[in-house]
C-alpha cells in the first residue's frame, strides 16, 4: 500500500485516472514488448537449427530449450513463456513479423471500440503474459500509485447500504394482503428495472443506489466466469451477458473495478478487495483473467455509459443478424443438396434405361434419322465413347460444344456421363452448361417414366386406316360399312 489519495468531489478521481490510464498504456507496451522478444527468440531458435542442419556435422549444437532461453522473463518464472499465447496477443501488440510499416499506419489510424472479452481473449490469456517481475517493474512505479488504485478500488467513505425490501410481518394482516403486498413489491420492482433500462438507454442518470445494484449484477456474473474458467468451459450466452453488463457500470464502478483487477495483477490485493468483487484468493487463472480486464477496461474508460452501451447493443445485433442469415443459407444449402440429390437418382434411372439405345445408335441400328442425327452431334458421341478416348478430345472440341438441339433425356445422360470418375478438366464447362439448362425443377414422375425409353416407344400406335368403298364421296362423310 503506501500514502496519498485523490481530493473529493468530482476531481477526487482525477488524479488515479491519469494513473490508470498511464498504467493501461504501458501493460499494452509491456505485452508488445515481450511479444517481440518472443518472436525474436524463436527466430533465433529457428536459425540456429536450419544453420545445424544444414552443416550435417555428426554432433550438432545442443537445441536451446525454452527454458534456457536468455528471452525468458522473471527468475521466478515457473516455466518459459509458452509462444501460442504471446502470439495470439492481438489486441495490444502488432500481429504481423514481416510488415513494420503496416504495423505503424495501423497504430496510428482510428481503433474501433473494443467492447467486453471473446473467446480469443480467454485463450490468450489463459495465464499472465508477464511474469510477476516485470507486472510490478510496469504497475509499481512509486507508492502513490498503488495509493491511488487503492482509493479507487476500496472506497473507504460511508454508503447507505441498499434498502432490502421489507415485508410487514402481522398477526393483524391476514394471508390475502400479504400476498397483495407481495405482488405489490414485485409490481414496483418490475418497474424500477424497466425505468433503469430505459435510463441507461437514453443516457439519464441513475441514483447511487441503482448504479450499485448495477454493480452487484455484473459482480455475480463476474464470479459465474471465474468459475467457469477454473472448470475449463466456455459458454457464449455468460459471456454475452457479463459483456452486457461491463458496458453498463457507472464510471466511477468501472474505474473502481479496473483498480481491483490491476491490484490483483501486480499482487498487492488485499483482503477488501477481495470481499469487495466477491472472489477467493486469486489463482493463475484470475490472474491471467486479470490481465485481459486492465486491457479491455482500459479502452473502456475514457467511453461515457451511453455511447458503451449502443455501441454493445449494435455488435449484439450484428451477430444476430449474421447468425439468422447463416441458418437462412444452411437452410437453402440443404434444400438445395435435397434438390441435387433427387435429380442425381432421377438422372441415374434414366441413363441406366437408356444405356443399349445409344449403343444400337452408335451401331447403325433404330431408325435411319435417328441414327444419323446421332452420328452428326459430338455431344451425343460422349454417350458411348470411353473414358480414354473423352480425354484426347482437344480444349478447342470442348469449347465448341453446347446443348442446343438436345432434348432433356440427353443432356440428363450427358451429365451422368461427365459426372463418372476420370473425366478431364475440360469438360466441367460443358457440364456446368448442361446443368444450368436443365435447372433446378424436378420432372415430374410421368416425364421421368417417359424418358426412360426410347423416343417414340411410349408413342401409342396410329389409328387404322378407314376403307373408302363408295368412290366419289370422301370416307368421313360415308356411313360404316356393314358386313353380313
Amino acid at each position: 500500500g503506501g500514502g496519498g489519495g485523490g481530493g473529493g468531489g468530482a476531481d477526487g478521481f482525477a488524479k488515479p485516472l491519469a494513473t490508470a490510464r498511464n498504467l493501461h498504456k504501458n501493460i499494452v507496451n509491456a505485452i508488445g514488448e515481450e511479444y517481440h522478444a518472443e518472436k525474436e527468440r524463436r527466430q533465433s531458435v529457428r536459425l540456429s537449427l536450419r544453420s545445424s542442419v544444414s552443416s550435417s556435422a555428426p554432433t550438432s549444437p545442443a537445441r536451446e530449450s525454452p527454458a534456457s532461453s536468455p528471452a525468458k522473463v522473471g527468475a521466478g518464472a515457473k516455466s518459459a513463456a509458452e509462444p501460442a499465447p504471446l502470439a495470439e496477443v492481438s489486441d495490444s501488440a502488432s500481429e504481423s513479423d514481416d510488415d513494420d510499416d503496416a504495423d505503424s499506419a495501423a497504430a496510428e489510424a482510428p481503433k474501433p471500440l473494443q467492447l467486453g472479452i471473446s473467446g480469443r481473449d480467454l485463450v490468450t490469456h489463459a495465464k499472465p503474459v508477464l511474469p510477476l517481475a516485470k507486472r510490478i517493474e510496469t504497475v509499481m512505479g512509486d507508492a502513490e500509485q498503488v495509493a491511488g488504485l487503492i482509493q479507487l478500488a476500496t472506497p473507504r467513505q460511508g454508503s447507505a447500504a441498499a434498502a432490502g425490501a421489507i415485508t410487514p410481518r402481522s398477526n393483524r394482516l391476514v394471508s390475502d394482503q400479504l400476498r397483495q403486498l407481495e405482488e405489490m413489491r414485485q409490481q414496483l420492482e418490475a418497474l424500477r428495472n424497466e425505468n433503469r433500462e430505459l435510463k441507461l438507454q437514453t443516457g439519464g442518470e441513475l441514483s447511487a443506489d441503482q448504479d450499485e445494484k448495477v454493480l452487484q449484477e455484473f459482480l455475480v456474473k463476474l464470479r459465474a466466469v471465474l468459475e467457469m474458467r477454473s472448470e475449463g468451459r466456455f459458454e457464449q450466452q455468460l459471456f454475452d451477458e457479463y459483456n452486457g453488463g461491463l458496458v453498463q457500470l457507472s464510471d466511477e464502478h468501472l474505474r473502481e473495478l479496473y483498480s481491483s483487477f490491476m491490484l490483483i495483477y501486480v499482487e498487492e490485493y488485499d483482503e477488501a478487495v477481495l470481499e469487495r468483487l466477491g472472489i477467493g484468493e486469486p489463482d493463475e487463472t484470475t490472474v491471467g483473467f486479470a490481465e485481459m480486464m486492465t486491457i479491455k477496461l482500459g479502452e473502456l474508460m475514457d467511453q461515457p455509459r451511453q455511447v458503451r452501451i449502443q455501441a454493445f447493443q449494435a455488435a449484439q445485433k450484428k451477430k444476430e443478424d449474421q447468425a439468422k442469415e447463416l441458418l437462412k443459407k444452411k437452410e437453402r444449402e440443404k434444400e438445395e443438396a435435397a434438390k441435387m440429390a433427387a435429380q442425381v437418382a432421377i438422372n441415374g434411372r434414366i441413363a441406366n434405361s437408356m444405356k443399349k439405345y445409344w449403343a444400337a445408335l452408335s451401331n447403325g441400328e433404330g431408325d435411319v434419322s435417328e441414327v444419323r442425327r446421332f452420328r452428326r452431334k459430338p455431344e451425343l458421341g460422349l454417350l458411348v465413347s470411353s473414358t480414354e478416348d473423352i480425354k484426347k478430345i482437344s480444349p478447342y472440341n470442348w469449347r465448341n460444344m453446347g446443348c442446343s438441339g438436345l432434348t432433356e433425356q440427353e443432356l440428363r445422360c450427358l451429365l451422368v456421363r461427365l459426372g463418372e470418375p476420370g473425366m478431364p478438366g475440360q469438360a466441367d464447362e460443358f457440364k456446368k452448361m448442361i446443368i444450368a439448362r436443365l435447372g433446378t425443377k424436378s420432372p415430374t414422375d410421368a416425364q421421368v417414366l417417359a424418358m426412360c425409353s426410347p423416343p417414340g416407344a411410349a408413342k401409342p400406335p396410329p389409328p387404322p386406316p378407314v376403307l373408302n368403298l363408295m368412290p366419289g364421296r370422301p370416307a368421313r362423310d360415308r356411313p360404316a360399312a356393314t358386313f353380313f
